[in-house]
């Protein structure tokens, strides 16, 4: 079951163990093929390409930081939750975040170039699961229970994270499904007693 837990529950016992049951899978496994066996022809036509459903389970036991990437202003803010933004450089201080192209703050975030990266605390669950949730919200209303303030680009900056990023975008390339944004920071708050939120299968 897909967990959103703080930082402090995360322990080796539980990466131990979902390294051997994805191991296990493979135990039986011959050389040739990577999932065991003899590949036909059909199979060697696609042999570049990773089991797409076994890559996906395998990825739900990769640990990451819950954040909200957001942008724009008034009734035009729009956010998302995602586990998909990392620190790309560190001299300068530069960060990568992938971004579905189907999801509404998408085209927000490129049409004003910049965006806030958003580290959510232990105790903002719910504000995680209102930007992630159909049905729960939608557009500007998802912001209302919390607070927000800007710095340098105007884009909404969540004042209670564990950690907020204001990015101004330097970059993007579309691939399949998704957009990489590349986006230098420009102004950052660090709420240090603050715990991060960390989602992980259990």
């Amino acid at each position: 079951m897909r967990q959103i837990v703080p930082y402090a529950r995360v322990g080796h016992a539980e990466i131990s163990i979902t390294c051997f049951a994805v191991c296990e899978r493979f135990e039986d496994g011959k050389p040739g093929s990577a999932m065991g066996g003899h590949m036909t022809n059909q199979e060697r036509l696609h042999s570049d390409q990773a089991d797409t459903a076994l890559f996906k389970d395998m990825l739900r036991a990769v640990v990451g930081s819950v954040s909200i990437l957001a942008a724009g202003q008034g009734a035009g803010r729009r956010g998302l939750t995602v586990t998909a933004g990392v620190s790309l450089c560190a001299d300068p201080p530069i960060v990568l975040a992938c971004i579905n192209r189907n999801v509404e703050a998408h085209d927000v975030i490129l049409g004003t170039g910049a965006f806030s990266w958003n580290v959510l605390s232990v105790d903002q669950l719910e504000l995680a699961e209102r930007f992630s949730t159909p049905g729960i919200g939608n557009g500007a209303s998802r912001f209302s229970p919390a607070k927000w303030g800007e710095m340098i680009t105007g884009s909404p900056v969540l004042l209670a994270s564990a950690c907020s990023f204001d990015c101004k975008i330097q970059g993007a390339l579309e691939q399949e499904t998704h957009t990489i944004i590349v986006a230098s920071i420009v102004a950052q708050i660090f709420n240090k007693n603050n715990f991060s939120l960390l989602c992980f299968d259990e």
